[in-house]
């Protein structure tokens, strides 16, 4: 993506976070100041004591398709934030179209396998033993991970990294993140190109919309949702 294109767009993201906070708030994701929605500026809702908060302010927007996008929610200020907004979406969706296109050559499957299943639209990896590695800053990249929802598909073949974002006391840290996911009553499984004698199937079916309750759920707890849809193949 043009080096110019994506200093413009963290431009106008930051334009946004350094508004006063009472400009903010006209776009919180409290709906009439109490009711907690996923979209919007503000915070994750607490739901006890003991929850795993992540401390950030975020701003949520559904970008895609044009049916489900909040208007009222998106900022009028800086005044270039929509149109650039809307440059960013369609620029990551050619990227997300190449990048999907080439799991599924390297799955062995024809390019457009997950293309067609992808509805407009889940810090740093780590690995099974606790360990979290570094994730080196490269100017004007694009950091692409697999989702939960991928690995289940590819039946383990393609993992879904934990990841966390750090910062420090001497600078702030803004984040551009773009999800890519799956019809809220899609069915999600591993495919049957995928399943074999060899390879049996790692992961129970689900659907998008329960999947991402658990996804919520446990992520208050610093827990994976994975772990409730894996199979242990060990288990006679």
């Amino acid at each position: 993506m043009d080096p110019g294109f994506l200093a413009k767009m963290m431009g106008v993201t930051r334009g946004f976070f350094n508004l006063p906070l009472d400009e903010k708030q006209k776009y919180s994701n409290l709906a009439n100041g109490k009711e907690f929605r996923n979209e919007g500026y503000g915070n994750d809702m607490v739901l006890s004591e003991d929850q795993v908060l992540d401390w950030c302010d975020r701003l949520y927007l559904i970008v895609e398709p044009e049916s489900r996008i909040i208007r009222s929610l998106w900022p009028a200020q800086p005044p270039a934030f929509a149109d650039v907004l809307r440059q960013y979406t369609a620029r990551c969706r050619e990227i997300a179209g190449v990048v999907l296109a080439n799991v599924a050559k390297l799955l062995g499957l024809q390019e457009g396998r997950f293309v067609g299943m992808m509805d407009e639209g889940v810090q740093k990896p780590n690995d099974d033993d606790g360990v979290w590695y570094n994730v080196p800053i490269v100017p004007n990249a694009l950091l692409v991970n697999v989702g939960d929802l991928t690995e289940i598909m590819s039946n383990g073949l393609f993992r879904s990294p934990m990841h966390r974002a750090v910062t420090n006391a001497e600078s702030d840290r803004v984040s551009l993140a773009m999800f890519f996911t799956l019809d809220t009553e899609k069915e999600i499984e591993p495919l049957p190109e995928l399943v074999d004698d060899k390879r049996p199937r790692r992961y129970r079916k689900t659907t998008t919309k329960d999947y991402l309750a658990v996804l919520f759920e446990r992520f208050t707890r610093g827990e994976r949702a994975l772990d409730t849809v894996k199979i242990d193949l060990n288990d006679d």
